[in-house]
C-alpha cells in the first residue's frame, strides 16, 4: 500500500419523473 492522503467524494443526484430526465454533480 502506499502512503497517500485520503479523499472523500461527495456526489448528489435528481430525476424528474421515473424514469426521466436526470442530473449529477460531484465535488
Amino acid at each position: 500500500m502506499s502512503d497517500l492522503p485520503e479523499v472523500i467524494v461527495y456526489t448528489d443526484g435528481a430525476c424528474s419523473g421515473n424514469p426521466g430526465p436526470g442530473g449529477w454533480g460531484a465535488i
